[in-house]
């Protein structure tokens, strides 16, 4: 999936498209929610739990070995790609 912005330069207008609603967003998640899904799809939070089943990833209960239960079991988390890394901004 193609990203905006300049190698070296600015990151203000750096972005990439959520795979569900297809936004323009700085922070996304990597992750696969489809049963024979086999390439990483990036979604924002905002639709990040229409493919996770979950509420939020806050609200994930724990299972025993530690990983989170989420309702969609072909759901799985590959990282979080931020615009500019280290940068944590504000709810888009």
């Amino acid at each position: 999936m193609p990203h905006k912005g300049r190698k070296g330069g600015a990151h203000d207008d750096r972005t990439r498209e959520c795979r569900v609603c297809g936004q323009g967003k700085k922070i996304l998640f990597r992750c696969k929610w489809r049963k024979d899904q086999r390439q990483w799809d990036f979604v924002c939070r905002v639709c990040w739990p229409s493919v996770s089943g979950a509420e939020s990833s806050r609200h994930a209960t724990l299972g025993s070995d530690g990983m989170a239960l989420i309702p969609n079991t072909h759901y799985r988390y590959g990282g979080t790609w931020k615009a500019v890394i280290g940068d944590v901004p504000p709810d888009d």
